[in-house]
């Protein structure tokens, strides 16, 4: 940001580059979309909105949906949307 502002000294909003912006995104959500509580509740939702369509949910889709909602999960979505992004 330093940069930008010294080539521009009159801008008057920081200006951050592509990849900052992605980067403090990716952060803010782990931060923000994992947390226990917020998992649990995206869990309730999902499993809560599979039984009213089919009337039942199996064991191996709760499995499904937890390892989904995992942080490793997220990490591996970052990886991949990185990936394309700088494809």
């Amino acid at each position: 940001m330093k940069e930008t502002r010294t080539k521009f000294p009159l801008l008057d909003f920081a200006a951050f580059p592509v990849e900052k912006l992605l980067e403090l995104g990716w952060n803010g959500y782990f931060k923000t979309q994992l947390t226990p509580e917020k998992v649990k509740e995206r869990k309730d939702s999902i499993v809560s909105e599979v039984i009213s369509i089919k009337g039942f949910i199996t064991k191996e889709e709760v499995a499904f949906i937890e390892n989904r909602l995992s942080q490793s999960a997220a990490e591996d979505d970052h990886k991949r949307y990185i990936r394309i992004f700088n494809s």
